[in-house]
């Protein structure tokens, strides 16, 4: 019994931290996609998941100056 609640507790814990975000960052990399570049993207979580989406940010920043440069 006590491993099933570890493992519950486990698997909360992980879906808080890692998989919760990874969507989040899915969602904003998709509606990015599809031309919406005036969203900033905040990413929390683990080191790597902010590391991803600061390189997220980053890119939707670039594509947003290089559209705005093009339509000039």
């Amino acid at each position: 019994m006590l491993f099933l609640l570890s493992a519950y507790i486990l698997f909360v814990l992980m879906d808080k931290l890692i998989t919760e975000p990874m969507r989040i960052l899915t969602n904003v990399a998709n509606r990015i996609s599809l031309g919406e570049l005036d969203l900033a993207i905040m990413a929390a979580g683990p080191r790597e998941i902010r590391e991803l989406g600061a390189a997220l940010e980053r890119m939707r920043h670039s594509i947003k100056v290089a559209m705005e440069r093009l339509s000039r």
